[in-house]
C-alpha cells in the first residue's frame, strides 16, 4: 500500500546531535497533522496511511557523536558540496504518529 510522506526537516550547526523529533513539541505535531488533513482535502488525494518524518541537517567542522538510540530504520549520512562543506544528514523515517 502506497504511504503519503511528510517531511518535517530541522538543521543545526552546533554540532550538537539532538534528537530532532522530540525537537518538535506536541502542539507543532498537531498542526502539521492539520496542514496534512488539509492538503490531502484540497488536492483530493487518495484514502492511504500518511506519516511524518523528520530530517536533521546537521553542519559541524567535527564528526557528530552518534547517539547509540536511533531508531534501527533511522539512516544516516556525510554528504561534502562542492565548496568543501561537510553536511551530515540523519533521516528518521515515521517520526511520530497522529493522536487522531
Amino acid at each position: 500500500m502506497d504511504t503519503l510522506v511528510f517531511v518535517e526537516v530541522r538543521s543545526t550547526a552546533s554540532g550538537e546531535l539532538i534528537r530532532p523529533a522530540l525537537s518538535i513539541d506536541a502542539k507543532k505535531q498537531r498542526r502539521l497533522w492539520r496542514l496534512a488533513q488539509y492538503l490531502i482535502k484540497k488536492h483530493q488525494l487518495p484514502c492511504c496511511p500518511a506519516r511524518f518524518d523528520v530530517l536533521l541537517l546537521l553542519t559541524s567542522a567535527t564528526s557528530p557523536e552518534l547517539d547509540p538510540k536511533l531508531p534501527p530504520n533511522s539512516a544516516f549520512q556525510k554528504v561534502t558540496d562542492p565548496q568543501g562543506h561537510r553536511v551530515w544528514l540523519i533521516h528518521y523515517p515515521d517520526a511520530w504518529r497522529s493522536e487522531e
